[in-house]
């Protein structure tokens, strides 16, 4: 076996390092430095948006306005919905009637999930009816329990009565007596939703109180008195219906043991509907305010029921705007069916938009024939 040795510069002699497959280690002198290379990707600027561009800005690369491409017949994205209208960031084009849905940008059906905060507090709920009782007034018909029930669905489209286009032929007496009267308190504003035609009358009898009637508007209560009975009266072709009874502008519901679900802000409330599956077999029965918070009522949900835990969140059902078209007005939808669920950051679409556009085309041109 032989070792290898080197020379140093110095003349001094010393054993050369080899590795375990023989090959000499050898370091070379260092080189004259390489043309200089291309320039690296620089990192990219937080907080990208949806249909941000990449661009230049103030000598830095910035995330600049831009949109994301949408297919025909999808509008959006809604900015805010309230009252039956929607404020979109684009101007629809949807035609009379066309039947509309919620939708993601690319067309498809969109569906979300109302949700609380955790709830912080459950406490029982004094202020829903309890709508135990029997009937009275029985000309016309007996009115049962089932009956009265529906003006205390909290269904704001729900009617008892006669509209005007229905007027009964015959004179109507119709009355509901409440086990349990429903106390109501000096400052409450109780007002029974609905209209008549002057002449019959529907109203809500206070016990101890004057006597609220449909179509009078709000009626502030002055002394401690109870809504004890409700009570109704037409005469042949006179007309008159109630739509459900508002308690300091909410509607009162019927619900024998409800609970109040409170939290410490109205993060997503405002997304809830009375009706609201929340559990199997547990309903929202009313939905406090969302804006003020010195109201007694203000960020919380009155369920009917359902065993509820304290830092527990309540999440509804999936959810989706549904409805058609009363007009379009440059970035309106004013609707015309409309089931209240549509969602701001979300899509409007249409599946049948060409046939509402023949629709149209197809009632203009039979116009102009009669006219031609």
């Amino acid at each position: 076996m032989a070792i290898l040795y080197g020379t140093t510069g110095s003349g001094e002699t010393l054993p050369v390092e080899v590795n375990e497959f023989g090959q000499l280690v050898a370091e070379g002198l260092p080189g004259q430095p390489g043309p200089p290379g291309p320039p690296g990707l620089p990192e990219l600027p937080p907080n990208p948006f949806e249909g941000a561009i990449l661009g230049w800005k103030d000598n830095t690369l910035s995330w600049l306005g831009g949109s994301v491409p949408i297919p025909p017949g999808v509008f959006g994205p809604i900015l805010s919905y309230a009252d039956g209208v929607l404020t979109l960031e684009d101007e629809p084009t949807f035609p009379y009637l066309t039947s509309l849905f919620l939708a993601n940008s690319d067309g498809s059906v969109a569906t979300y999930s109302a949700a609380s905060s955790p709830i912080v507090s459950i406490t029982p709920y004094g202020r829903c009816i309890y709508m135990a009782g029997s009937p009275g007034g029985t000309q016309g018909g007996v009115w049962d329990q089932a009956k009265w029930s529906t003006v205390f669905s909290g269904n704001p489209d729900a009617v008892l009565g006669f509209p005007k286009d229905s007027p009964p032929k015959e004179e109507h007496v119709h009355k509901w007596y409440f086990s349990n009267d429903f106390s109501l308190k000096v400052g409450d504003v109780l007002e029974v939703v609905g209209e008549t035609d002057g002449n019959s009358y529907m109203f809500a009898n206070l016990y101890q109180g004057e006597d609220v009637y449909a179509g009078a508007g709000p009626k502030t209560i002055t002394q401690v008195c109870a809504l004890n009975a409700m009570e109704s009266y037409w005469k042949p072709y006179e007309w008159g219906y109630m739509n459900g009874i508002k308690l300091n502008g909410k509607w009162l519901t019927e619900c024998p043991s409800p609970l109040k679900l409170s939290f410490n802000n109205a993060d997503g409330l405002n997304e809830f509907r009375v009706g609201d599956e929340v559990k199997p077999g547990v309903f929202v029965v009313g939905v406090g305010n969302t804006t003020n918070p010195s109201d007694p009522d203000y960020a919380c949900l009155i369920v009917d029921g359902g065993a509820w835990t304290v830092n527990e969140r309540v999440f509804s059902q999936d959810k989706g705007g549904i409805g058609s078209v009363q007009s379009c007005l440059n970035n309106l939808i004013i609707l015309r069916e409309d089931n209240t669920e549509w969602k701001p950051g979300l899509y409007v679409a249409s599946s049948d938009q060409n046939i509402a556009a023949r629709y149209v085309y197809t009632s203009t041109k039979r116009f102009s024939d009669r006219i031609a």
